[in-house]
């Protein structure tokens, strides 16, 4: 269920669906339409905020200068585990690290 959306978002939908008399195609092409609708109103959404420079995706664990110091422990050969270790984070995120 999408977040914010409760039982009545359900009941509104199945309300639809139930107008269209059991026809399936009416159904079919209803529910593409909609689906088309969404993803533009999503598509269009993703661009206002490229154009507001938001950033997508997870916020990084580590701070840019956890980073840095993560990286000059590697260069000075301390494994990814004690380094991952010291940082409370997983040894895959410390291999993932930006060169």
């Amino acid at each position: 269920m999408v977040q914010g959306q409760g039982r009545g978002h359900l009941t509104r939908m199945n309300a639809v669906l139930r107008s269209f008399n059991g026809s399936a195609q009416a159904t079919s092409s209803s529910m593409i339409g909609e689906r088309r609708r969404v993803l533009e109103r999503t598509a269009r959404g993703r661009a206002d905020a490229k154009a507001k420079a938001v950033k997508f995706g997870r916020k990084p664990i580590l701070t840019p200068h956890q980073q840095k110091e993560a990286r000059k422990r590697l260069e000075a050969d301390e494994t990814q585990h004690s380094v991952a270790r010291r940082y409370n984070v997983s040894q895959s995120t410390i291999w993932r690290l930006p060169k």
